[in-house]
């Protein structure tokens, strides 16, 4: 399940940010998702969550089988 969140930035920010996802290969909304999963996890949020279940079946992401030992 995916959720959208909204927020309004100035036209210089959005200008920028469109700049720097283009240049990266990737959209707005990608861009956007990687800076928020970079801060939360700058700030030790991720330790005390289980983050990597909720990541695995939001964007499917690969199996360890190493887990299943």
């Amino acid at each position: 399940m995916t959720r959208i969140l909204w927020t309004r930035v100035s036209s210089a920010i959005a200008e920028i940010v469109e700049e720097v996802a283009g240049r990266k290969g990737i959209t707005i909304s990608e861009y956007i998702r990687q800076l928020i999963i970079a801060d939360l996890d700058s700030r030790s949020i991720f330790k005390n969550v289980p983050i990597r279940p909720i990541l695995d079946r939001e964007f499917g992401g690969e199996k360890d089988d190493s887990s299943s030992h």
